[in-house]
């Protein structure tokens, strides 16, 4: 029927699909819809749908184009749902004909709305992989992606406070965070990918002109390694590349206006954390290994007997030592290029730490985390501590989302 095109009558011209818009007249991909939608082609010669009752002679070829723009018009969109499996994430299906070529019109539009840059072909946070996804807004770039994570509210955790911490152990609700989730990518590898952050073109801010005199990075990267195998008691990969991991790589940004402020209000938290940036990368081991990671599991008690296990350590923060890492950006760190990439290789972690994050993994598509760093403060005059970043991230699901690094 519609390879052939040869059937007459009203059924036989509905079923001669792909003849009826593989000509010259047609308009892809959205013809087919409207033909198929409205019954055109009934009662005569199963025609095209500019040409009715007209018999169509284009080249095989032509119509094979024509009904790759049909699958793709009816081709489901992947569907991602906060709390529940994710589907597998795949790149957007070929378009034949017409339909190709809106397609990648509209595809160029958000590049050129990112302020895309021909010379340089790296892909823009958030596009490094399938299921990646962008923010957009005035920190840079146009919103891409299904979101599976927001930005945070660094008030809802508590964090060290003076004077005397060592004493008095109080702990307050922290000032509102500085960066703010831009984009998202996960990755999945036989080993750790280093330095994400050169593998993508970072979005150009509303403020890329305006100077930034804080000392401080506009961009941070946070890229986190999780093996993806269950952790051998005997040790196995522990090095820094590990083994077969997933990749969860964030991207937070803050305002010149914004960095400006906090220097200007004489925070603690700006004076420890601009001494950790200008410091730790150059080797002061023991301040680069004072960067907490804090993660609240906001619905932990979903899970029952499984959540309610480590519910006692559900929001504590843990000191990246020997796991974390610090790479600067090649540009100038504090211009509208630079950052300064955070890695987190849980590789290093404890064996019962890394036997607890495994058990959870098939279930961390139910979870709604919160995720925020800081730097950890001893002295009076490091105190209290605030949270440079936060975000929240929903029905993540590893085993489902991950995709490997394309190749540079």
């Amino acid at each position: 029927g519609e390879a052939r095109g040869e059937a007459r009558g009203g059924r036989a011209g509905r079923r001669s699909f792909a003849r009826r818009f593989a000509c010259r007249g047609d308009r892809g991909a959205g013809a087919a819809v409207r033909a198929v939608r409205d019954g055109v082609g009934g009662g005569g010669g199963g025609g095209c749908v500019r040409h009715r009752g007209v018999e169509c002679a284009r080249p095989l070829r032509r119509r094979r184009a024509a009904e790759g723009a049909r699958a793709s018009a009816f081709a489901p969109s992947p569907a991602r749902r906060g709390g529940d499996r994710a589907e597998v994430c795949s790149p957007p299906r070929p378009l034949g004909g017409r339909a190709a070529a809106g397609a990648a019109g509209a595809a160029d539009d958000a590049d050129a709305d990112a302020d895309a840059d021909a010379s340089d072909p790296r892909p823009l946070p958030g596009r490094l992989t399938p299921c990646g996804f962008s923010l957009g807004g005035s920190l840079g770039g146009a919103a891409s992606g299904e979101a599976w994570g927001s930005d945070g509210d660094g008030t809802q955790f508590a964090l060290r406070t003076g004077p005397d911490y060592k004493k008095h152990k109080k702990k307050a609700p922290s000032a509102a965070h500085i960066y703010s989730l831009l984009s998202a990518d996960v990755l999945k590898g036989e080993r750790i990918t280093p330095g994400v952050g050169a593998r993508v073109r970072l979005p150009r801010s509303a403020d890329a002109d305006v100077e930034n005199d804080t000392g401080l990075p506009r961009t941070l990267v946070v890229s986190c390694a999780i093996p993806q195998k269950a952790p051998s008691l005997m040790g196995g990969s522990s090095g820094d590349a590990g083994g077969e991991c997933y990749q969860l790589v964030l991207y937070f940004r803050a305002s010149v206006e914004s960095l400006r402020a906090w220097r200007d209000s004489g925070s603690a938290g700006y004076a420890l954390f601009r001494r950790w940036v200008e410091e730790a990368p150059g080797g002061d081991l023991p301040l680069k290994e004072r960067l907490k990671l804090i993660v609240k599991m906001d619905n932990l008690r979903d899970l029952g007997k499984l959540g309610a296990s480590v519910e006692q350590y559900n929001g504590k923060p843990v000191l990246l030592t020997k796991s974390g890492s610090l790479t600067p950006s090649a540009a100038p760190l504090c211009g509208p290029d630079g950052y300064l990439e955070v890695g987190i290789n849980t590789f290093r972690f404890a064996y019962l730490t890394k036997k607890g994050m495994h058990m959870y993994l098939p279930s961390l598509h139910k979870l709604h985390m919160h995720v925020a760093l800081t730097i950890e403060g001893r002295d009076n005059a490091e105190l209290p501590e605030q949270a440079l970043l936060a975000c929240r991230l929903n029905g993540l699901d590893f085993a489902k989302m991950a995709s490997p690094l394309p190749p540079p």
